[in-house]
């Protein structure tokens, strides 16, 4: 994958491996493209420049930590997109370009809790979807009022999610006009998320 700038750890291969001249060869000989990940630097570069705070503590990964509809995690994608996509759109081996794998979104947990965002993101879903989100401790339940308030809290939040990246992948393609965009790996392994995936296929390419 690509940037090259990825915070790759310690055992992955860099040395003479991770380089323009390498994945170049790689792509004259064998013909292999690579795709250009736009995401993995938003949760750590959101929260260094204090764009965003801890909103969901009991996950230890980071694109879940913190919230991908907050207009601080926005304001990130917006700016590595900037910042990557002119630097990555001429080059031959590129593939497309992608985002977090896996996407989530939980209410919040923590601190979070009682923020000012947290109790207008309460305020807008109670609004618009006819019932307050559920809390972050509430456990499994078969109790249909608790069912409904986590109707509201993913019909609200996956809407939204759908929104910023419907914005995120035009700014691509206005940078790239033959940008191919697979924006998220949505394979479910950790779970479903039940949020209107045939919005996807508005501004997917993949």
């Amino acid at each position: 994958a690509l940037p090259f700038d990825l915070p790759l750890p310690d055992y992955e291969p860099k040395w003479g491996w991770f380089t323009r001249a390498n994945y170049a060869r790689l792509h004259r000989e064998t013909g292999i493209r690579f795709d250009v990940h736009l995401e993995l630097r938003l949760a750590q570069l959101a929260k260094d420049r204090r764009w965003h705070e801890l909103w969901y503590v009991r996950n230890p990964i980071p694109a879940r930590k913190y919230l991908m509809i907050s207009p601080g995690w926005n304001r990130a994608a917006i700016a590595e997109i900037k910042r990557l996509v002119p630097r990555y759109r001429d080059l031959p081996y590129v593939a497309y370009y992608t985002g977090t794998d896996e996407p989530m979104i939980f209410p919040a947990s923590g601190p979070a809790e009682k923020s000012p965002f947290a109790k207008k993101l309460a305020a807008t879903i109670a609004a618009t979807q006819g019932w307050a989100p559920p809390s972050s401790r509430q456990g499994p339940t078969t109790d249909p009022i608790e069912g409904l308030r986590w109707v509201a809290f993913h019909r609200y939040t996956g809407a939204r999610f759908m929104h910023l990246r419907r914005r995120q992948v035009a700014l691509i393609r206005s940078l790239d006009p033959d940008a191919v965009v697979s924006p998220n790996d949505y394979a479910f392994i950790d779970g479903f998320i039940p949020w209107d995936y045939s919005q996807v296929a508005d501004y997917s390419d993949i």
